[in-house]
């Protein structure tokens, strides 16, 4: 009997497996940190100021005094803040690279903050973590991406 058949049969007779309402229960009681949350947080341990306008402050200067970074004007923050909209992939990735965190730190922010990882299996991912670990600038990592879809396209 191969392996997944034998898993398959635990499953449905062993009573430490969850059937599939309770795993579906257990997935929904899951919560992941929202943006402001977990930027506060990171904030905090960066040294950075943590009250709502300090932030908006913050995020706002990172994006108009940063040649790497796009424009984000002050109600889209607050809507980040007050969790009407979500900052993009894009936008998430370069706060790490703008705040200067470290890889562990970058991957604790969007894992925890954004529900999002680093996939080896992407090699956009994989030169984000490749220039993250290296804290090169948000400019390097995009120039890096260029390269590689230039690269690929041939």
């Amino acid at each position: 009997m191969n392996d997944l058949t034998r898993t398959a049969k635990d499953a449905l007779f062993d009573d430490q497996y969850l059937s599939a309402d309770e795993m579906l229960d257990k997935i929904q009681q899951v919560k992941f940190a929202d943006f402001q949350s977990i930027f506060m947080r990171t904030a905090r341990k960066k040294g950075l100021p943590i009250s709502e306008n300090d932030i908006v402050k913050q995020i706002y200067d990172l994006s108009y005094k940063s040649p790497d970074m796009s424009r984000i004007n002050t109600s889209t923050i607050r809507g980040y803040l007050n969790k009407t909209k979500a900052p993009s992939r894009k936008t998430a990735i370069s706060f790490c690279f703008e705040m200067k965190l470290s890889l562990s730190e970058s991957e604790e922010f969007l894992r925890k903050g954004f529900d999002i990882g680093f996939s080896p299996r992407n090699a956009d991912d994989m030169i984000c973590y490749y220039c993250l670990k290296h804290h090169e600038p948000y400019s390097k990592y995009e120039e890096l991406q260029n390269w590689w879809k230039k690269t690929l396209a041939k």
